[in-house]
């Protein structure tokens, strides 16, 4: 199963929801159409101890 994340401004044929934020695609039809779902970023989720000293200086 292929998935694809859409985020951006959408404009769709619906006149009672003429815009939207996210989409999701899944095999090629639209699973979901509305507000963001996603909030992209990066996270690092670890650390090393021997170096927390070095980032406080």
């Amino acid at each position: 199963m292929k998935k694809t994340v859409i985020l951006g401004n959408i404009i769709t044929v619906d006149e009672k929801r003429p815009f939207a934020k996210a989409a999701l695609v899944k095999d090629g039809l639209f699973a979901y159409i509305g507000e963001n779902f996603i909030y992209p970023c990066f996270l690092e989720s670890h650390c090393h101890g021997c170096l927390a000293g070095d980032r406080a200086i």
